[in-house]
Formats: C-alpha cells, structure tokens, sequence
C-alpha cells in the first residue's frame, strides 16, 4: 500500500481517466520519507478489467 502524488499539472492531464477507472496502470518515481512510500505520479492509463466496481472518494 502506497500513496500516489499528482502534481497539479498532472491531475489536469489525467482527471478524466483518475475519476472514472475501476483500475489504473501509474507510472511515476518511488519516493521515501521516513516510513511512507509514495509515488509521485507522471503519467496515469486506464487499464481495462473485467470485474464490476468504482472508484472510491476519500474526500
């Protein structure tokens, strides 16, 4: 389990496919600090599966 960081700029880029996927493929750089693993996002794609569901709001 890790977190995923978008810059703004690349939440702009990508909102459509982050709001509306039930799966992602992100690609980005591992960063460490201290205990907490993140990925700083650079690019996001859908990735098309099978199984039913939606995407959860944290808000």
């Amino acid at each position: 389990m890790l977190n995923v960081v978008c810059t703004e700029g690349v939440w702009r880029r990508y909102r459509r496919i982050a709001g509306t996927s039930n799966a992602m493929i992100i690609r980005g750089v591992l960063e460490r600090t201290g205990e907490v693993i993140s990925l700083r996002a650079d690019q996001l794609r859908h990735l098309d599966i099978r199984v039913p569901g939606s995407s959860r709001d944290f808000r």
